[in-house]
């Protein structure tokens, strides 16, 4: 028996020294189109605009053509690292800062850090084999080995690929105190809610986030990680995207130090 370890990516309990705030790409407001009047059988019901959300309901504008967001330069910058490997648990962390600026004018428009939007995003899994997964993986590869007429036990990385190939993936998890569902492949956005500022500077942002197993790991207890975050900055001005970053954790092991690797 052992304890669920807690996955999540929530630095607001940890003590870090530059936590920090992002936000991700998405599409402006969307107005359906009309088909210009052909006949009255025919006339189509012109429909409302569609605007940009984030899950938790962020209008993601254009909210003021007339200003924009102006990037300071080189100022966004994501800094990955190792925030705990210990018996009961394993986690990276990401730190995201960036600054805008609050005069000056880019593209005929004035400079607003109000317009700047932090948006962040992930896809991947989370696995937990537990000892008894990889006792049955060998039992069956025994069985197996028995079947065919030989007597090579199997290795233990054969044990461990049964064990991995056999054992469910999970892909939910909770953002900002919300289920929220991971793909594999697929990128989904997180809600900005929990993604606090740090900075008391109106116009820089900091944010940390600790993805990973925060606690209840034990020796023997075989985790895999592997989720890929997308950082954005958005212009809610102008509805459009600035910059992105993107980053991969890569985490795996039965007891400590397991491996944390970033990419």
């Amino acid at each position: 028996m052992f304890v669920e370890p807690r996955f999540g990516h929530d630095f607001s309990q940890v003590p870090v020294q530059s936590p920090g705030a992002v936000r991700f790409q998405g599409d402006g407001p969307v107005e359906e189109k009309t088909e210009p009047k052909k006949a009255p059988e025919k006339e189509k019901v012109e429909k409302p605009a569609v605007k940009s959300l984030t899950p938790d309901g962020l209008d993601l504008g254009p909210t003021d053509k007339a200003k924009t967001f102006c990037l300071t330069s080189n100022s966004f910058a994501v800094t990955t690292s190792v925030y705990l490997n210990t018996d009961s648990a394993a986690q990276g962390a990401q730190i995201i800062k960036f600054e805008g600026q609050k005069t000056g004018v880019k593209d005929k428009k004035a400079c607003s850090c109000d317009c700047g939007v932090y948006r962040h995003w992930i896809s991947g899994f989370v696995q937990v084999i537990a000892p008894t997964a990889k006792g049955k993986a060998q039992a069956e590869l025994a069985a197996e080995s028995q079947k065919k007429g030989t007597k090579t036990p199997p290795t233990a990385q054969e044990v461990l690929s049964r064990a991995i190939a056999t054992t469910p993936k999970t892909y939910d998890f909770q953002s900002c105190q919300h289920p929220l569902k991971m793909q594999e492949n697929t990128l989904t956005e997180e809600y900005t809610a929990c993604i606090g500022d740090n900075d008391p500077d109106a116009c820089k942002w900091k944010y940390g986030d600790g993805p990973g197993a925060s606690g209840g790991l034990s020796d023997g207890l075989y985790i895999r990680v592997k989720q890929t975050f997308k950082y954005e900055i958005w212009d809610a001005c102008q509805g459009t995207s600035v910059t992105t970053k993107q980053r991969t954790i890569s985490i795996e092991g039965d007891k400590k130090p397991r491996s944390i690797l970033w990419s």
